[in-house]
């Protein structure tokens, strides 16, 4: 099956580690479909989750741009043909608990010209709107303040901080190889499942570093989108608000800075106990990411030559480097 938009950068440098198999066993992940055949075309079922998240705008990313699509919507089918989705893309507000079932019979398409689409072939996003968006605590419910876009990867139907993360760090490895590498092999984190639902499994430190998570991802918002949905009464279904590499440099920047801020998050423990850790008072890394006009470094060439010699030298003070971008 084809994209309908294709990345249009081919390649990024960012360093990946820590990617293993998956070492959690609980049936938490979001892969878990129970079953269902998919030729009755069951409503497609997950949960949105920070702390569980009621009232976010979910929806399938069929065209690849990270936002959500209004119809119609164009998909170009292996046999050649297009599938027209005249309602745009799937889309739903999650409900109590974070869960969402979202209708995704637009994906129905008729024999004649080729075969159902599955929707664990695409993304899943997932928009908290400030001040509409009820993020479920231990003392109620609490408006989320700020917006933040989250992701999973096709087939995962939690969203979360760390699925956002776990899908970004797929994409960056994608990139770097010829051979493709299955998605799971970036679902780990120091021994967590980035894919699971952290809340259901008692996991203290993967919901403090999804909270951290979370935070940083919202200060990255840029204050313009924030503002316009804060304040116009927005249901998170406006279409084209962020630039799709925007949307993309938001995920990379998660990855980049993960690793100092789960740092922060550790340092932050007392007697191990991470379900201590007040996230909303740590002092997280201030990054500005240019949304609005981003810049992916997609290659970098070096040259260097001979200062002192004809030969090429032994140590870099004879070394006269170049450096291209």
């Amino acid at each position: 099956m084809k994209r309908l938009i294709s990345l249009s950068v081919p390649l990024l440098s960012l360093a990946i580690a820590g990617c293993g198999d998956e070492s959690d066993d609980l049936p938490v992940d979001g892969r878990e479909f129970d079953g269902v055949t998919y030729s009755e075309r069951a409503p497609y079922q997950g949960r949105v989750i920070d702390g569980y998240l009621n009232n976010a705008r979910v929806w399938l990313d069929l065209d690849g741009n990270g936002q959500y699509t209004a119809g119609p919507v164009e998909i170009e089918l292996d046999s050649g043909n297009t599938h027209i989705l005249e309602d745009g893309e799937p889309t739903v507000m999650s409900g109590p608990g974070g869960r969402f079932s979202m209708d995704v019979s637009a994906l129905d398409v008729p024999p004649s010209i080729g075969a159902n689409l599955d929707p664990r072939d695409y993304p899943l996003y997932a928009l908290a709107i400030p001040g509409q968006t009820l993020e479920e605590r231990s003392y109620g419910d609490e408006p989320v303040s700020r917006a933040f876009l989250m992701s999973a990867s096709p087939g995962v139907t939690n969203i979360t901080p760390l699925t956002t993360l776990a899908r970004f760090r797929s994409l960056a490895g994608q990139w770097n190889t010829e051979n493709p590498i299955p998605d799971n092999r970036f679902a780990d984190l120091d021994g967590i499942n980035l894919w699971k639902d952290y809340i259901l499994a008692n996991d203290d430190r993967a919901h403090a570093y999804a909270r951290a998570l979370a935070r940083f991802m919202a200060s990255q918002i840029p204050d313009g989108y924030n503002d316009y949905l804060a304040g116009n009464g927005s249901d998170g279904s406006e279409a084209s608000l962020l630039p799709r590499d925007g949307v993309y440099l938001l995920g990379y920047s998660v990855v980049q800075n993960v690793d100092e801020i789960i740092a922060i998050v550790d340092a932050a423990v007392s007697g191990g106990n991470y379900g201590n850790v007040d996230t909303d008072a740590l002092v997280l890394p201030d990054v500005d990411v240019e949304v609005s006009n981003p810049r992916l470094l997609v290659s970098q060439r070096i040259s260097a030559r001979p200062t002192r010699s004809d030969t090429l030298p032994t140590n870099t003070s004879d070394l006269c480097v170049f450096r291209r971008t």
